[in-house]
């Protein structure tokens, strides 16, 4: 391509097929992940490629690449933040994940600032913004970018990760205070993936 021109250029215009969020994820995979982005992240290549590399065939399968090669706090944050739904915040994250190292048997205490600093490195990639000005932006409200990623994050997970958080995430203060409604869509998806894998007890009851 001409001088200052981003290498494989066309290949990815012609694969991105005019849709703006599939090109934005096949450009900030090839800058940021190929080391451009988060120092320390971990991944070794672009899920959106370089010039001569595989591209992924659909916009989703490009999004798990992406999220499947996050580093592990960021990985961390990105699960929980997909149960919670496609708006969550900070404190909200810090709780979940304090839930989730209990049961594991981990005695390190979550911190805000390693949760503030993941988020930051996924607002760099494109896969979290900052929420909507209002009162819970003063609460650190973010949500993911697009309602597929948020998807495709979801659908990352297991069966037993979704039942066990969202039972974890129905517990939240946000959730109860948002009604019977938001506690009762968690607790049914925790049933109903306990159920499937065949491990109800009292708790999902």
């Amino acid at each position: 391509g001409p001088d200052g021109g981003i290498p494989g250029t066309d290949r990815l215009l012609e694969r991105a097929g005019g849709n703006p969020l599939y090109l934005e994820q096949l450009l900030v995979g090839d800058r940021a992940d190929a080391g451009g982005g988060v120092a320390g992240s971990g991944t070794e290549s672009g899920a959106g490629g370089a010039a001569g590399e595989e591209l992924p065939p659909t916009l989703q399968a490009l999004l798990g690449a992406r999220i499947g090669a996050l580093a592990r706090a960021e990985r961390d944050v990105v699960d929980l933040a997909a149960v919670i739904g496609r708006e969550f915040t900070a404190p909200e994250l810090v709780r979940l994940q304090s839930s989730v190292r209990a049961a594991e048997g981990h005695g390190i205490t979550p911190q805000r600032h390693l949760v503030d600093e993941a988020l930051e490195a996924l607002g760099r990639r494109r896969l979290v913004e900052s929420g909507p000005p209002g009162d819970r932006a003063a609460a650190g409200a973010y949500r993911f970018s697009s309602g597929l990623v948020h998807e495709v994050a979801y659908a990352s997970l297991s069966k037993r990760a979704k039942a066990e958080r969202h039972a974890w995430a129905a517990e939240l203060p946000s959730v109860l205070r948002s009604g019977d409604g938001a506690v009762g869509g968690h607790l049914e998806r925790a049933y109903r993936y306990r159920a499937e894998l065949g491990l109800l007890d009292d708790r999902a009851r």
